[in-house]
């Protein structure tokens, strides 16, 4: 059985990774657009307004009067916080 296939030129190779480029860039994009979905999935909790923990510092939960959807990584992250600074503070 005879392989007819001839090596790629140049030019295929650079169209080749053109494609792939911008395939890994659709790809992130996607990736992206799939996180903030999954975060704005639960605006509504139990009927009620609720705010979604964006994590990147616009979080003011003192100010906050509505329940809170934030991950279960992210709320440990702040209880871990939260010990270190009372141990601080406690003699």
């Amino acid at each position: 059985m005879s392989n007819n296939t001839s090596p790629l030129s140049d030019f295929d190779i650079c169209k080749l990774q053109r494609a792939f480029e911008h395939l890994k860039a659709e790809n992130d994009r996607l990736h992206s657009n799939l996180g903030k979905l999954a975060r704005v999935q639960f605006r509504r909790f139990n009927d009620e307004e609720c705010w979604i923990w964006q994590g990147d510092g616009s979080d003011h939960l003192e100010s906050l009067v509505c329940p809170v959807v934030i991950s279960a990584s992210d709320l440990m992250a702040l209880i871990g916080q939260n010990r270190v600074a009372v141990n601080e503070v406690t003699p």
